[in-house]
């Protein structure tokens, strides 16, 4: 009979997208603290079954929710970097992203002893300076992008695209990209955020490209 490996990874937001998305009524909090129901029911099915998964730990969830990340390190489950503020790395300039990154490294670090070898960008993904700063900061692997579906490969730095002539693809690094894919996510399909009301088209438009296109 073949045998089939699956990577099974959470990604640990608890309430740290709604904060960074300036979502802080008590409802959209409370969307949040449904972590600390949620974690000891994953955990237990888990543990039945004997299965060691990798949870992308933001710095904030680790901060604000101490117990549910401690329960999850000591499940023995890989704790993986996932920011600290769940702020998509577009929207910052290099020295914050940086700042963001070693921020979060910390917390993991002070949960586990140890620095994470594993990224994945809080919006799935990556400003022209976090490849550069995921190989400053040692780290083995990223999981937000979606050249492959299942098969990992080494991750390019430097392509150079322009609208108007062929891409240029960069040097392959050492960095090693364990893919992902919307379609495989649960929570385009069964989630919703309501987004912040803007006064203006022009204002909306201005807050999209500071998000996700700077």
């Amino acid at each position: 009979m073949a045998k089939h490996i699956v990577c099974l990874t959470f990604d640990h937001d608890n309430m740290s997208p709604f904060v960074a998305r300036g979502m802080t009524t008590p409802t959209q909090i409370s969307r949040g603290d449904f972590g600390i129901v949620a974690v000891p029911r994953i955990l237990k099915l888990l543990k039945q079954y004997d299965i060691a998964t990798t949870w992308f730990e933001p710095g904030h969830t680790i901060e604000t929710y101490p117990d549910c990340a401690r329960a999850v390190f000591a499940g023995g489950h890989e704790i993986a970097h996932h920011s600290w503020a769940h702020v998509t790395p577009t929207a910052l300039s290099r020295e914050e992203e940086e700042a963001d990154l070693a921020r979060g490294n910390e917390a993991i670090h002070r949960l586990t002893g140890k620095y994470a070898r594993g990224y994945r960008s809080p919006s799935w993904d990556l400003s022209p300076h976090t490849l550069d700063l995921l190989l400053k900061h040692d780290f083995i692997y990223d999981s937000s992008m979606m050249a492959d579906d299942y098969t990992p490969y080494r991750v390019r730095d430097g392509d150079v695209i322009e609208l108007h002539k062929p891409a240029i693809r960069g040097a392959a690094t050492r960095l090693v990209e364990m893919p992902i894919s919307w379609a495989l996510n649960d929570f385009p399909v069964f989630d919703y955020m309501r987004l912040p009301k803007f006064k203006t088209m022009e204002e909306a438009a201005a807050v999209y490209c500071r998000r996700n296109v700077a």
